[in-house]
């Protein structure tokens, strides 16, 4: 007989790993750490629909404090601000627009996994034979271009040395940079005070470690630890909630499922309240 699950079951697995209850919510820089490093990857804001864990929902934990007060929207806010500025300052985590284009971090033992998958080398002119295949936009191969000798640029700086050759609009801009945070050449390194002022370097510049690392992991080993960590976070997954999340072809998705199935880290005789399609679930 197959593994069932209830809606509440599954909620619980996740309110534990989410840190999700007042009692253990995220208030601090070393508490945000060991979140992050637990769960290997998050959203820093999250929405209930992506099912991934988010460390503003660590953060906001039940929405009560430990005494029974209320923690309002303010101070978690303020919190999480804080964070996001000190993690990636002090490289205690990997921050860029990846999971989903939305602000992501990574520990530092999950980036190398995710930089392997990305097929970045981590060679200062891989930017160059990426636009030259034609897999890296014209505004994406400038801002790199940008860069030259330097190893950290300012938002701001950047802007004014692409618009050296032309007036850039905001948007084409934006969505550049986007592209250069989800194929991992650059990532934000730090963040001023005031709003929308962050740093910016080369992936490889900034974890030149984890970057030598993934040279020696291939995609197939990646996705394998991956996708058991998401299973960890989550319980229960299917083919296209996974999908959603990583991008992934179907093909190596269902490597990646194989491969788990077959070490029993997995099972997909489950069912779970309110997942239609299979389901499969990991074996604690």
């Amino acid at each position: 007989m197959g593994l069932k699950y209830t809606a509440e079951e599954v909620d619980r697995w996740r309110d534990r790993i989410h840190v999700q209850s007042s009692r253990r919510s995220v208030t601090t820089k070393r508490r945000a750490i060991s979140f992050v490093d637990r769960v290997g990857f998050c959203l820093v804001f999250g929405a209930d629909e992506d099912e991934l864990p988010s460390l503003w929902r660590a953060v906001r934990g039940g929405g009560e404090t430990a005494g029974g007060e209320s923690r309002g929207h303010a101070e978690s806010s303020a919190i999480l601000w804080e964070l996001k500025h000190v993690l990636p300052s002090e490289r205690s985590v990997y921050y860029g627009k990846l999971l989903l284009n939305r602000p992501t971090m990574l520990s530092l033992d999950m980036l190398p996994y995710f930089y392997a998958l990305s097929g970045r080398t981590g060679e200062r002119d891989e930017y160059i034979l990426a636009s030259a295949r034609g897999e890296l936009s014209g505004m994406g191969r400038r801002i790199m271009d940008a860069f030259g000798r330097r190893s950290h640029l300012s938002t701001r700086q950047l802007k004014q040395l692409v618009q050296r050759n032309g007036t850039v609009s905001s948007g084409t801009f934006a969505q550049a940079m986007t592209e250069l945070q989800s194929k991992m050449f650059l990532a934000k390194g730090d963040e001023e005070r005031r709003p929308f002022s962050f740093t910016w370097s080369p992936v490889r510049v900034l974890f030149g470690p984890q970057v030598r690392k993934a040279r020696h992991i291939s995609a197939a080993v990646a996705r394998k630890v991956i996708l058991e960590q998401h299973f960890k976070n989550q319980l229960v997954g299917t083919v296209a909630g996974i999908r959603h999340v990583f991008r992934w072809s179907r093909q190596d998705l269902f490597q990646a499922l194989g491969d788990l199935l077959r070490r029993g880290v997995i099972s997909n005789e489950a069912k779970a309240e309110g997942v239609s399609g299979r389901v499969y679930v990991y074996l604690d």
